[in-house]
């Protein structure tokens, strides 16, 4: 009597799983590595919708348009940066002078913030900005002092960090050095002396703290 063969078993087929759910936050994310990667002008719904391998229309659900977006990657950004926070008098210095870096740090990786910014990135700057004169009015420094000393250290972190995204117009860069002068005035020479020879966080923590001491209580 004949022996039947055996059947062949088939390879096992991984079915294929559920696709990973979409929320916000993984848009938002894929649009921050978009724009850093390919810089804001790649930015598109069309753009987003291929990396994340999505329908166009999908990303309308989540976003009216494409500022809104933008906005929602700005306010991200910012909500990396840490404010200061009050613990002692004696460390407010260095507390201001770190936070100035690491808003310098967050424009010199994403240049292209302040063209993006709206209500969700505004809201996301103001409670930092509270938070940053709550702990220095904690320390001791007045209301409006607080908030021209935050307004010092932010300006100044926005224009060093965007500093070398900014094209080499020599008509620019002689606004700019003559507006740095009016605003800086005598502490010119002391940013200016050594600097070269230094590491660029070293030097700009320096010159924070060179600002920011004048204007400290």
């Amino acid at each position: 009597m004949p022996i039947a063969a055996r059947p062949i078993a088939k390879p096992a087929v991984a079915k294929p799983g559920p696709r990973p759910r979409l929320s916000r936050d993984a848009i938002v994310a894929c649009a921050l590595r978009l724009m850093d990667r390919e810089g804001p002008e790649a930015l598109t719904f069309r753009a987003v919708a291929r990396e994340l391998d999505l329908a166009v229309g999908a990303l309308s659900r989540y976003f009216r348009n494409l500022a809104d977006l933008q906005d929602e990657v700005a306010a991200k950004v910012m909500a990396g940066v840490r404010p200061i926070e009050f613990r002692t008098k004696r460390e407010l210095l260095a507390q201001l002078a770190q936070f100035g870096i690491d808003l310098l740090e967050s424009t010199e990786d994403h240049p292209y913030l302040a063209r993006i910014h709206g209500p969700a990135s505004a809201a996301v700057i103001s409670r930092i900005s509270a938070r940053c004169i709550k702990a220095m009015m904690q320390a001791g420094v007045d209301a409006e002092r607080a908030t021209i000393i935050l307004s010092v250290v932010m300006n100044l972190a926005y224009a060093w960090g965007t500093r070398d995204a900014i094209p080499r117009s020599p008509e620019l860069q002689a606004r700019i050095a003559a507006a740095a002068a009016a605003e800086l005035g005598d502490l010119i020479p002391q940013m200016t002396k050594g600097a070269a020879n230094i590491d660029p966080t070293t030097r700009h923590r320096q010159w924070f703290l060179l600002c920011i001491k004048g204007l400290l209580p």
